[in-house]
């Protein structure tokens, strides 16, 4: 059972603090590589309890998987709220530094931050309060050099991914 564990990814550490310790899950492999220490840029709290949504304001939806409420400043995102067992709220102040994430179903065995968009819109909405930037894209490494194909979804990333794959002192 993880208590607290931190990853850094670019220059932002990210801690995640299972203070009550019933919340178990497993750190997928992507993530292992970022396994981080130091101080924190975020906290994300885990909570095994239901997070009210009633009188915020929504404004904008991603259905099924999410949709954005706003109360106080504060972003409040409801994750898979059609999918039994499976719902979550990320509650995201203004400066993003500390973050909660409730586990609708107290009695579910699938409460680990890392499914689904979780991670990542946590990450968009700290890096839009002026701490950086995330772009859609591929990353090729060729000796010290770098070069990023960005474009939206269809783009053709994956192909020049591909390409590059073949050349053998390039790393995608």
């Amino acid at each position: 059972m993880i208590e607290n564990h931190k990853f850094t990814i670019g220059e932002s550490t990210i801690s995640i603090e299972n203070g009550s310790g019933r919340i178990d899950y497993d750190i997928p492999p992507v993530y292992r590589l970022f396994t981080g220490s130091g101080k924190s840029n975020i906290s994300l709290r885990l909570h095994l309890a239901e997070f009210a949504v009633a009188a915020e304001t929504k404004v904008f939806e991603s259905p099924p998987i999410w949709y954005l409420y706003r109360k106080n400043g504060a972003s409040i995102l409801r994750l898979f709220e059609q999918m039994q067992g499976y719902g979550r709220t990320l509650v995201l102040p203004r400066n993003a530094k500390k973050t909660d994430l409730y586990f609708d179903d107290p009695h579910s065995r699938f409460t680990t931050p890392f499914y689904g968009p979780t991670m990542e819109l946590l990450m968009m909405h700290y890096l839009a309060a002026g701490k950086g930037i995330i772009i859609h894209g591929c990353g090729i490494k060729r000796g010290d050099r770098g070069i990023i194909f960005a474009g939206e979804s269809g783009a053709g990333k994956t192909t020049m991914a591909r390409i590059w794959s073949r050349q053998t002192d390039a790393e995608i």
